[in-house]
Formats: structure tokens, C-alpha cells, sequence
């Protein structure tokens, strides 16, 4: 039976094992997994192979991803600057 990965606060991601994993170290990036992966012989808290992809599972991840590719949501959108009088 697999976790539910909006049961869990911080990012969780889906590896390309299909369970789920956690980040650990960023430089370099290491996933740990939350759940046993049988059909590879991966247990609990067995580090991902750095080879596998993932993908956010909840969102937390998902708005973490999002702040690595489009940083903060602090700065004025584009829609907003082209809305001034102006910059039609």
C-alpha cells in the first residue's frame, strides 16, 4: 500500500520507482526513500540511485520546484508592468 504524499508537510516526490522519496542533501541533490520499493530490493530510508528521475508529489514540492525555477513570488508579474498606462 503506498503513503498518501499530501499526508506529509514537507516536499515529497514520486521516484522513478514509483515510491515515494525525500530530499536529504542538496549538494548533491539525495532522496531517501519513505516507503519499500520490493521489486528493486530498496527498503525504508535507503538512499534513491542518483540515476532515477522524480517527480513533486504533493505541493509542497511542487511550490518548492516552482521557486527554484521562477524564484520568489515577490517580483511584479509581467502582466502587471504591461498593464501601466503606457506599455500597451
Amino acid at each position: 500500500m503506498s503513503l498518501d504524499p499530501n499526508s506529509f508537510k514537507q516536499p515529497v516526490f514520486w521516484s522513478q520507482g514509483e515510491a515515494l522519496v525525500e530530499e536529504v542533501s542538496r549538494n548533491p541533490f539525495v532522496y531517501r526513500f519513505l516507503e519499500p520499493v520490493p521489486s528493486c530490493g530498496f527498503n525504508v530510508g535507503d538512499i534513491m540511485p542518483s540515476q532515477w528521475d522524480i517527480i513533486p508529489a504533493n505541493k509542497a514540492a511542487r511550490d518548492l520546484l516552482e521557486r527554484e525555477q521562477f524564484g520568489d513570488d515577490e517580483e511584479p508579474d509581467l502582466d502587471e508592468f504591461l498593464s501601466v498606462e503606457g506599455h500597451d
